[in-house]
C-alpha cells in the first residue's frame, strides 16, 4: 500500500501503525506558521547549529558528520558498532501539541470521527516535528483526564504520543454532552498547565473542533501566543454546520458503526461560524480548517501549493 494513503478502516478506531504511515505525509508538508511573516519568529527561530545541553535523553547509532566527542565507547566496545550520546539541546525550539477531544469530536457523518480526524492531525504534526529534529510535547484532556508530557526528541518518545493518540481518539460506550462547567474546567487546567510549561520561542498547536469553548480562555490563548506562536487545527464535519444552519432548533441525528447505533443532538448555535475562532481578537493568529469527509492528505497537500 502506498503509505500516503489512508487506509479505509480508520474511521473508528486506529492503531498505532496506522498512525506511523503519517510519517510519509509529514515529509511532504512544511509548517502552515513557516508560511506567514510574523515578529514572533524574528529572534526565537534558534540557530541550525545547536549547543549540546545538559541532560541525557537517547543513544544511537554513530552517523557520518556526528560530533565524535560524544561517542560513547563502554557501549560501542560492548555492541561492536560506535554509538553516540544524545542529548537535550540548548537551542532547541520545544513544540507542544494539544489535542481536546471533547465528547463533540466522537461524531463523524460520513468517512471517519472528528476524533480520529484529530489524532491524525496531531500525528502528522508530530512527525514533523520529529523528521525537523526539535522536542515535542503533548497534552490531551478527555473527560476530566489531563496528559502530559515533557518535551522530547526520542523516536521512543513519539511512538509513546502515537499510541495514546489511538486510545483517547476511541469513542466511549456511552456519549454525553459536556457539561459547561466541567468543560471550562478542564480546558482552564490544560492551558494553564500549557502556559507554565512554555519557553521563550515555542510553538504551540492547538487542535478541537473549538465548540463550546468559552471566551473565558481568550486571555489564556493571548499569554500562550506572547511566549512564542500559536496554530490552531480546527476538525469540522459540513454535515454539523449545514444542518445547523438550516434550522432554528435542536436537531437530533442518529449515527452506528454497524454494532450499535447513538444519539446525538445537534443545538441551532453550535456550527462552525460560533465557534471561539471566529472571535474579532483571534483573527490574526493562523488557523487550518480540515474536515471530516476529504482525506487528510489531500487537504494538507492542497494547502502546500
Amino acid at each position: 500500500m502506498n503509505m500516503l494513503e489512508e487506509p479505509s478502516d480508520q474511521g473508528i478506531r486506529l492503531r498505532t501503525t496506522d498512525l506511523s504511515h503519517y510519517q510519509a505525509l509529514a515529509k511532504k508538508l512544511r509548517f502552515p506558521l513557516q508560511n506567514v511573516p510574523s515578529t514572533f519568529l524574528q529572534g526565537n527561530k534558534q540557530a541550525k547549529i545547536k549547543g549540546r545541553g545538559m541532560t541525557f535523553t537517547d543513544l544511537r547509532q554513530y552517523e557520518r558528520g556526528d560530533d565524535i566527542r560524544l561517542i560513547d565507547w563502554r557501549v560501542t566496545a560492548r555492541l561492536g558498532t560506535p554509538h553516540t550520546r544524545q542529548y537535550d539541546e540548548d537551542k532547541s525550539q520545544p513544540f507542544f501539541v494539544f489535542v481536546d477531544i471533547a465528547e463533540s469530536l466522537f461524531f463523524g457523518s460520513k468517512t471517519q470521527l472528528k476524533s480520529v480526524l484529530a489524532a491524525k492531525v496531531a500525528a502528522t504534526t508530530l512527525w514533523q516535528i520529529h523528521l525537523q529534529g526539535e522536542p515535542a510535547s503533548l497534552l490531551t484532556c478527555k473527560r476530566g483526564e489531563l496528559s502530559y508530557t515533557a518535551p522530547s526528541l526520542s523516536e521512543r518518545h513519539l511512538h509513546k504520543c502515537l499510541l495514546h493518540l489511538t486510545q483517547v481518539s476511541q469513542p466511549p460506550t456511552d456519549l454525553e454532552p459536556d457539561a459547561a462547567e466541567q468543560r471550562n474546567e478542564d480546558l482552564l487546567k490544560t492551558l494553564q498547565l500549557l502556559n507554565r510549561h512554555l519557553q521563550s520561542g515555542s510553538i504551540v498547536i492547538i487542535i478541537s473542533d473549538f465548540i463550546h469553548w468559552p471566551d473565558s480562555m481568550l486571555d489564556l490563548c493571548h499569554r500562550i501566543n506572547a511566549k512564542g506562536q500559536l496554530l490552531f487545527y480546527q476538525i469540522e464535519d459540513p454535515i454539523e454546520s449545514n444542518q445547523a444552519r438550516a434550522t432554528k432548533n435542536s436537531l437530533s441525528l442518529f449515527f452506528t458503526d454497524g454494532n450499535s447505533m447513538q444519539k446525538r443532538r445537534l443545538d441551532s448555535a453550535q456550527h462552525i461560524d460560533d465557534t471561539f475562532l471566529d472571535t474579532p481578537s483571534l483573527s490574526h493568529y493562523h488557523q487550518v480548517k480540515v474536515s471530516t469527509h476529504l482525506p487528510l492528505r489531500s487537504q494538507l497537500l492542497r494547502r502546500k501549493t
